[in-house]
């Protein structure tokens, strides 16, 4: 870099300076480097204390350790980790990430779910999207992240092992039984998955069924287990992220 641009680019800081696009303060960081500013990023924090052991649901109390939830219906998942809630920072992050497209996020993101314990396994899959919805979006969130974690462990990363081969209408607004419904038979195996260890990533889980029916198409080919990692999970509005309880 020459050092009339040097200059140039202090200058610009100097008088446009960088935005936290979360708390929209500006010259707290260089955020060219780090997406959001340190105090947005040090205020995600991990969920701990009663959590339901299988699908991360917080909230529970201490001498609980399964969620209604799962004791009525247990998941087809072993186990599902959850960084944390999504919530707040971290929920702004995974919008930006998501649907401004803004991919220096893959990287913090990402190192969150490796601070995880990532289970053993035999291969990482991301929870597939369409074809149409792939081209409309531009990429996978859910496979950037898979390959954060696939780098780290040193677990192998397959991006096609699973497919979704129908688009499904939005799931935000439907309830646990509607969306088993719309789901089902949604995805499809590209590969050899017996007697495989599995690891489905994704970036935040509501009801869990998307990852339920993804383990399930995967176990009924063959697959030994298949875990779940994602960056967030949603919370009821009577979870208090400060005593991490349900109030």
């Amino acid at each position: 870099m020459g050092l009339g641009l040097k200059i140039a680019n202090a200058a610009a800081r100097l008088f446009y300076p960088s935005r936290c696009p979360v708390c929209s303060e500006t010259g707290k960081d260089d955020i060219s480097v780090t997406p959001i500013c340190r105090d947005c990023w040090s205020a995600i924090e991990r969920l701990k204390g009663g959590v339901c052991r299988v699908c991360s649901k917080p909230g529970l109390h201490p001498d609980v350790t399964i969620c209604g939830d799962c004791y009525a219906d247990r998941p087809r998942v072993s186990s599902l980790l959850a960084y944390s809630v999504y919530d707040g920072a971290l929920k702004e992050a995974i919008h930006l990430f998501k649907f401004s497209k803004i991919f220096r996020f893959s990287t913090p993101l990402g190192k969150l779910l490796c601070e995880l314990p990532i289970p053993e396994a035999d291969v990482i899959v991301p929870v597939p999207l369409t074809r149409k919805r792939l081209n409309h979006r531009g990429f996978n969130q859910s496979l950037l992240l898979a390959d954060k974690i696939s780098k780290h462990s040193g677990i192998k990363l397959s991006i096609d092992l699973l497919l979704k081969n129908r688009e499904t209408e939005s799931q935000t607004l439907l309830n646990r039984d509607n969306r088993k419904k719309a789901l089902r038979g949604v995805f499809h195996i590209n590969g050899n998955v017996k007697n495989k260890r599995i690891i489905l990533v994704d970036d935040v889980v509501t009801t869990g069924t998307t990852i339920n029916e993804c383990a399930k198409t995967l176990l009924k080919a063959g697959a030994s287990d298949v875990n779940a990692v994602v960056l967030a999970r949603t919370v009821d509005k009577s979870y208090n992220s400060n005593s991490h309880s349900i109030v």
